[in-house]
């Protein structure tokens, strides 16, 4: 509980049209489940996008690609401030009976797949140690760990072949004087296509987009940086198993304490920051690997992220 009450988390909705960030208070007396922070989730991104956005429909994920249930009282052991991701509940679907999984009933239930992702996830970044597999061990149900694997890819229809598209999920952000560093980890970043990404930045906005190859996608889309950027100077880097997003300061003197805008309590300014705002300016860049065909190389494109090409 002491825990629960320390906690601020981040909802991010990065892969349907508009990208949408929430800041989400955990602070108060009353426990808030993964349902209700959904629910809140629609009710502000609805009207702030003019898009119809339903609670059913869409389930919460954390970095790690852990599905948090509907029930579960959030952080649900993630840390506080952490950033938890809006994605399509088609694979979120669980079975079972919650009441018997809440009490801690001695007998067993049969877990659906999204349960058995959620354990391995959980128990791939914490071991033993893990809450999820010591419960699941203490109900009889045998877990068999995998390999920790990349976030579920989402699949989109190209127009001649199918599309992976993933969001990126894994990043780091440094602050300096002048300029912002994002660092995206990925293994094997200097054997990427020699035009396997591409950048586009705009005044308070950026699009990345990596192709390792002519069928997968990942993605990293900001809509709303906390402080406004000078595209025309922004690069990025290709280095040994990372990507380096270098963002330069309009405003030197503005210190930059995460990397995304939110909107926090009373703020009235938000609402009237535009995304995708400004020129865009597209920068790209690769590694040593083969060029890709021009259909199959990423473009960034003005306005908010669309379908893939």
């Amino acid at each position: 509980n002491l825990h629960r009450k320390m906690a601020v988390v981040y909802l991010h909705l990065e892969s349907l049209g508009d990208g949408h960030t929430i800041k989400l208070d955990l602070r108060g007396d009353a426990p808030v489940t993964v349902g209700q922070a959904l629910t809140a989730f629609v009710r502000e991104y609805s009207p702030a996008s003019g898009a119809t956005l339903e609670a059913h429909a869409i389930a919460l994920q954390t970095e790690a690609g852990r599905l948090l249930r509907p029930e579960w009282v959030l952080p649900c052991g993630e840390a506080p401030r952490a950033d938890l991701f809006v994605v399509p509940s088609t694979n979120a679907v669980v079975t079972g009976n919650s009441s018997a999984d809440a009490a801690g009933s001695g007998s067993q239930q049969a877990l659906s797949v999204a349960q058995v992702d959620a354990i391995r996830a959980s128990q791939a970044k914490m071991g033993d140690n893990s809450y999820y597999y010591a419960v699941n061990k203490n109900l009889g149900n045998t877990i068999t760990p995998l390999e920790p694997n990349v976030p579920r890819a989402i699949a989109a229809l190209s127009h001649s072949h199918l599309v992976r598209e993933q969001t990126i999920a894994s990043y780091a952000m440094m602050d300096g004087e002048a300029k912002v560093k994002v660092n995206i980890p990925l293994a094997g970043a200097k054997s990427l296509p020699s035009n396997g990404i591409a950048v586009g930045f705009f005044d308070r906005s950026f699009k990345l987009k990596i192709r390792p190859d002519a069928n997968t996608e990942l993605s990293l889309n900001v809509p709303l940086l906390l402080e406004r950027i000078e595209p025309a100077q922004c690069s990025v880097k290709v280095l040994d198993g990372r990507i380096v997003l270098h963002l330069v300061k309009r405003e030197v003197d503005k210190i930059w304490y995460e990397l995304r805008k939110t909107k926090g309590v009373g703020d009235s300014e938000y609402d009237k920051l535009v995304p995708w705002e400004g020129k865009l300016v597209v920068v790209t860049a690769g590694g040593s690997g083969a060029e890709l065909p021009s259909e199959a190389a990423p473009v960034c494109l003005t306005g908010p992220p669309g379908k893939l090409r």
